[in-house]
């Protein structure tokens, strides 16, 4: 049997818990943030690379936490609420630390957190494992984690520490940062939870391997209406790609849930597009053209791209940060 595509990309650690120089732990909060945009509340964590140094053991990220709503110039026609309650009603200034590897393991973070706790300070953590560790203490914190769906965990493990080669960007940043656009224009969790697996079927191998170990061999394992939207998103966007005559017009689904998956991967390619490759791709300005026929097909106003775009930049680190590589 072929192997997927994914495993011929390049493989960078996405979170490296040894991390030492200031420029790798950057790295990881960059990778973390694209992570919690992904998160399963009606939250988003605005990070705009803002950081400090401590003393000579750690650095330490500032955030800004506020509840999000569903955007209203959607081209959701019967948008679904967001799914979980807020977390926070209003902004909250809140921040998250990181020892240096030859300063772990010797105190700093107990007595740093004790200290932020006494300000009224909230610490971002992804981990729900410290929550009694952290209450046991009195420190205020808020967990950000990831979806738990199987198809996210499944996608998370199908990507893994491979990224694009062009770009340097983790693969599943495309995952992270088309939930939050799915979240924002206020699709189903089933066209969520579909968009996460529609990866592992898009190819003709990874249609083959999935068919062969998950279909065949565990099928009670999965919802079958996710793995039918998935399906009908690949006879979707693989019926018009780049490669297609400019002439041609993208077909939609007669499925809304497709059609805002879609919406999520056309917004997220573009604004890698935009950011990597406008300009010096050998197809840019065929590129242009194709999303520009996408986004006017699916309703999605330019006004609209602009703010999800910035929003997903302005909580990744921000503009300075925006083409970071390891």
């Amino acid at each position: 049997m072929s192997e997927s595509f994914v495993a011929q990309k390049p493989v960078v650690k996405r979170f490296d818990m040894e991390a030492e120089e200031t420029k790798e732990i950057l790295y990881y909060f960059k990778n973390r943030c694209h992570q919690m945009l992904a998160n399963n509340d009606s939250i988003i964590v605005h990070w705009d690379g803002n950081h400090e140094l401590v003393e000579d053991w750690g650095v330490r990220v500032n955030f800004t936490v506020e509840s999000i709503k569903v955007t209203k110039d959607t081209p959701v026609k019967e948008p679904t609420s967001l799914h979980r309650p807020n977390k926070v009603n209003t902004k909250v200034d809140a921040y998250s630390i990181y020892v240096r590897k030859s300063k772990q393991n010797q105190g700093h973070m107990n007595t740093y957190l004790a200290q932020q706790s006494e300000q009224g300070k909230t610490l971002v953590t992804v981990r729900r494992d410290l929550e009694n560790f952290l209450s046991s203490r009195n420190i205020k914190y808020l967990v950000v984690d990831k979806p738990q769906w199987k198809e996210y965990l499944e996608v998370e493990k199908f990507y893994g520490d491979h990224t694009a080669e062009r770009t340097g960007a983790h693969m599943i940043n495309h995952i992270d940062e088309g939930l939050h656009i799915l979240k924002r224009i206020g699709a189903s969790e089933l066209a969520m939870r579909a968009y996460c697996l529609h990866p592992l079927l898009q190819g003709d191998v990874e249609l083959k391997i999935f068919w062969e170990k998950e279909v065949l061999v565990r099928a009670q394992e999965w919802d079958m209406s996710v793995i039918a939207l998935a399906l009908e998103y690949r006879n979707i966007a693989n019926a018009y790609l780049s490669h297609k005559p400019s002439t041609d017009t993208p077909d939609i689904s007669p499925i809304e849930d497709v059609n805002h998956m879609l919406v999520a991967d056309k917004i997220q390619n573009r604004k890698d597009f935009e950011i990597f490759h406008k300009g010096t791709h050998p197809k840019s300005d065929r590129l242009v053209e194709y999303f520009d026929q996408w986004l006017q097909r699916l309703n999605v106003s330019e006004k609209l791209y602009k703010k999800l775009t910035k929003e997903i930049i302005g909580a990744t680190g921000g503009a300075e940060l925006k083409k970071m590589k390891k």
